[in-house]
């Protein structure tokens, strides 16, 4: 058996400066920035205890696991605060705005702002979640461990209380950056779960062919508020099923899976298509009972072909898209239906060119949503990408114990120009020269 526990209490505060709504990119190239100062706390306490046991039937041997986990009093405090709001003149207009300050990004410089000055809040949360859950799972090994099963059910319990949400400062089209206080009262949301796990190995040709089944339902907690309505977000349910085969032959040197699955997730907090932050009242940022449905095809393929040489590959075909409400169909974002890869080395274990190694590695990832499109912003397709990487390393010794490494690695060989997840451009060409000393 095992038990662990831990307990941890961390701060953070950090001040900067935020791009945000009434900020804007100007003829010139410049953007306007407004200070920010964020303070966060953080702590937690854990404990985690299992304990197996392992006895036989006959010719039949049993593996059983017991396990229990929580997390108790997972409290997290963010605090943020700007500058208070002053009456400003822009294009002959008065309104009510907080002080900006005009940045070139080809050559910023960074005002220094006075922490003092950063004193109206701007976005308070502090929420408490306890999560308990126990998992109980049994393993039979029959036909002289040819076949392998697996049974198992887990309880799983969350409790997710808002002890404040607050919004100090809201955005409306015709007085930009209008204070409005809403706190709430310590209320929240607490849900339980009962999922269960099923799945079986098969050796129709030793470990070189396995077949394998797997059905499992899921209970995924979530701590989200929704930024409109400032209410806890609930909690998904998940069940799914995955099959195909597996092996590992030549002495565990050659592995590879193929695999087709399909997940249904309900209970899913849908992202609005009619969300507007700058409306007052405030618009539901999410659709709550939403309902995804993702079906696909997966590959892995490893060979260390000696103590020098490896090869891997692998691809994945996944349909992942949003059923429920009617209104949100669409793809699901950040999901690419193609992606693949592969990757090589080599490492020179004698001759002439011992301690030299090198590699390379490419990645294809394919078109995806970004943004399915809202009330203020449009629709965004992320375009396919290839990117290919390479190095080429020396290692060394010195004395008994001193161990020596240099590296040059290039990172997108072809420069290629494409955008990150977050939607923002990602780096272009890149090498690095790497040196490691050891002992």
């Amino acid at each position: 058996g095992r038990l662990n526990l831990q307990t941890y209490d961390k701060d953070f505060t950090e001040q900067q400066y935020r791009y945000g709504s009434g900020n804007a990119l100007r003829e010139n190239g410049t953007m306007t920035a407004e200070g920010y100062r964020q303070e966060q706390d953080n702590g937690a306490n854990l404990a985690q205890a299992d304990l197996r046991f392992n006895f036989r039937t006959g010719n039949v041997q049993h593996t059983l696991l017991a396990a229990a986990d929580a997390t108790i009093d997972n409290r997290v405090r963010n605090i943020t605060y700007v500058a208070p709001p002053e009456t400003q003149v822009i294009n002959g207009t008065t309104v009510f705005r907080r002080p900006t300050y005009v940045i070139d990004p080809w050559n910023p410089v960074w005002p220094q702002i006075p922490e003092s000055s950063l004193s109206q809040v701007f976005q308070d949360s502090d929420r408490s979640v306890n999560n308990y859950g126990g998992f109980l799972g049994h393993r039979m090994f029959l036909l002289q461990n040819r076949l392998i099963t697996l049974a198992g059910l887990r309880y799983n319990r969350v409790e997710n209380k808002r002890l404040k949400t607050l919004s100090a400062t809201a955005v409306t089209s015709a007085n930009n950056h209008t204070p409005r206080i809403t706190e709430m009262d310590g209320s929240g949301s607490s849900d339980d779960a009962l999922t269960y796990t099923l799945g079986a190995n098969f050796k129709i040709a030793g470990d070189s062919l396995v077949a394998f089944v797997n059905h499992s339902t899921g209970f995924e907690p979530t701590v989200a508020i929704d930024a409109g309505t400032l209410a806890v977000v609930p909690n998904e349910s998940s069940r799914g099923v995955d099959l195909g085969f597996k092996g590992a032959m030549f002495g565990d040197s050659l592995l590879w899976t193929a695999s087709v699955f399909e997940i249904y997730k309900e209970d899913v907090a849908i992202s609005n298509p009619a969300y507007d932050g700058t409306a007052l009242p405030g618009v539901p940022q999410f659709l709550l009972g939403g309902e995804e449905h993702a079906e696909g095809v997966e590959l892995d393929f490893r060979w260390n072909v000696n103590r020098n040489l490896y090869f891997q590959v692998g691809g994945a075909y996944i349909d992942a898209e949003v059923t429920q409400p009617v209104s949100a169909r669409d793809w699901k974002t950040k999901s690419p239906q193609h992606s693949a890869y592969a990757a090589t080395r080599y490492v020179f274990r004698d001759g002439l060119l011992k301690g030299w190694k090198i590699g390379a590695s490419a990645t294809y990832t394919g078109e995806y949503l970004y943004n399915a499109g809202t009330a203020t912003r449009f629709r965004q397709v992320h375009p396919d990408v290839t990117l290919y990487n390479a190095f080429i390393g020396y290692s060394w010794r010195t004395g008994e114990k001193w161990r020596h490494s240099a590296q040059l690695n290039a990172q997108n060989l072809t420069d290629e120009y494409y955008l990150q997840d977050t939607y923002r451009l990602a780096r272009g060409r890149e090498v690095r020269l790497t040196y490691t000393i050891s002992y």
